[in-house]
């Protein structure tokens, strides 16, 4: 194939793919989510261009983007779960890009598919506008589906930093921001390629009329101002009169702790006692404290007391220590995370503590793939506390009387685990630090910016070593902490 013929079948869906991966962190670059379609719906649309390659193009625009959305998922540190004499532990690299590589291929297909579709249906005409936008929330749906509910890569999510756009999450979710931004890519495709038209098929003479006929007469220009035009009001008008309902509200003062422990470096028992130290000087009202705190301890479900309590003197007074803080500031609710157990299960799970008693248990009910679930591994080969046991659907958790969403660590990414319409407020607490990237605790960091808007509720999130964060109901980020800090946050909510 000449070289200008592979140029003209592979440009276009590569920079497609570029644009999609600038808006990525660490880029964050959301413009490019206005055009990142157009050179792929140039590449689809031409008429004598096969099938296949409209579908291989598609895929390749995918594979780039998928690929930085998966990538760092390689960076994981939680090997326990394999067996350290199986030829896996000795090429967990290889087999983790390949892993990385099988899944971005996977969501590839979705892009490749959407690419002929649209090569298929396509009308030209303001019918393209409803119909592909709707396509695309479906193929990401299936696909979110299909890769057991994960989210990442969803383009909705880039839209985090425009905060009034952003509150098209609370009716219509991701998904339909997801719409929003292929309406808006259709609609640019469309307007250029009906000037272009203009400057190929007319005669006109005069390089003004021939912009005028262009833009000035271009109605496709003129719906996209007028989209976002609605979209941002609607986002300003929705802040707006939201602020003033949440000043009527509850208010607590919340402190967050962020010890910038790494699961690695696990370290003496009370390493957490002056955080906990620290955070008691603010006078909260809740102290929320990360995933698996206090790794040492788990607690027995009907006895709510550490297993060997009474066997083993450090379990006793460590565990006494923390009962004996929480009863001398009865005013202060306590949600830690640590492991608990209950007919020789053992569960990853959030406590509440108030006034020296456990009140409220939560358990995990998604479970990572590959660190907290024993694929390839045999149970025996496993240290204490690696093959966990889901949590059940129907629990119910409150801190001070009011019920909440809980979610531990990947959880957030999950828009059905979120949908307790009872629930006042979001508490995620969790340990990013199982991935060495950093990119992982943004990415999970953006997405919870949506859950708040999504929710119309207040987020709280504790991470082991960031990103830890409070966020209010309209994805503005109230206070937050990098991956490379520690220290605690305060900030105050209302339901």
């Amino acid at each position: 194939m000449p070289a200008k013929k592979t140029i003209q079948y592979i440009l276009l869906p590569i920079l497609s793919g570029f644009f999609l991966v600038c808006t990525l962190p660490p880029f964050n670059l959301s413009l490019f989510l206005w055009f990142f379609l157009v050179p792929l719906l140039f590449f689809a649309d031409k008429e004598k261009r096969k099938k296949r390659f409209v579908f291989a193009g598609g895929l390749v625009a995918g594979l780039i983007y998928f690929v930085m959305v998966a990538y760092p998922l390689s960076s994981l540190n939680a090997w326990w779960w394999i067996d350290a004499s199986a030829r896996f532990y000795e090429n967990k690299e290889v087999f983790l890009l390949l892993f990385v590589l099988v899944i971005s291929l996977c969501a590839s297909i979705f892009y490749g598919l959407f690419a002929l579709f649209y090569r298929k249906f396509r009308r030209h005409n303001i019918r393209d506008v409803l119909v592909f936008p709707l396509l695309w929330v479906v193929l990401e749906y299936v696909r979110a589906k299909v890769l057991l509910g994960f989210t990442w890569g969803h383009i909705g999510y880039a839209l985090h930093d425009n905060v009034f756009i952003l509150q098209l999450a609370k009716p219509f979710g991701v998904y339909g921001l997801g719409f929003f931004i292929i309406a808006i890519n259709i609609l640019v495709y469309l307007f250029i390629r009906r000037a272009f038209e203009v400057f190929t098929h007319r005669t006109l003479v005069d390089v003004p009329k021939k912009l005028f006929e262009a833009v000035g007469k271009n109605s496709y220009l003129y719906i996209v101002i007028f989209l976002f035009a609605l979209a941002s009001l609607y986002g300003f008008w929705t802040i707006k009169s939201g602020e003033k309902a949440l000043l009527t509200e509850k208010e607590l003062k919340v402190a967050v702790v962020q010890g910038g422990l790494k699961t690695r470096d696990e370290k003496t028992e009370g390493f957490y006692k002056k955080f906990i130290a620290d955070a008691l000087e603010y006078n909260p009202d809740i102290i929320v404290l990360p995933e698996n705190t206090l790794w040492f301890l788990v607690v027995h479900k009907r006895t709510k007391l550490p297993l060997w309590y009474e066997m083993k003197p450090k379990i006793k007074e460590s565990y006494d220590e923390i009962v004996n803080i929480s009863r001398e500031h009865k005013d202060t609710s306590f949600v830690i995370g640590l492991h608990t157990t209950q007919d020789n299960k053992e569960y990853n799970s959030l406590v509440v503590m108030e006034n020296g008693e456990i009140t409220g248990m939560y358990d995990k009910r998604f479970l990572m793939p590959f660190s907290e679930t024993g694929l390839f591994a045999s149970s025996a080969s496993a240290p204490p506390g690696v093959f966990l046991s889901k949590g059940a659907d129907d629990q119910v958790v409150r801190v001070k009387g009011a019920p909440i969403t809980p979610l531990i660590c990947s959880e957030i990414i999950f828009p059905e685990l979120t949908r307790d319409k009872n629930a006042r407020f979001i508490v995620n607490s969790g340990n990013d630090s199982v991935f060495d990237s950093q990119l992982v605790a943004q990415q999970n960091h953006i997405i919870s910016k949506i859950r708040a808007v999504e929710n119309r509720k207040f987020v709280i999130r504790s991470m082991k070593t960031g990103v830890s964060s409070i966020i209010d109901p309209f994805g503005r980020v109230i206070t937050w902490m990098g991956t490379k800090e520690s220290g605690t946050l305060v900030g105050t909510i209302r339901y």
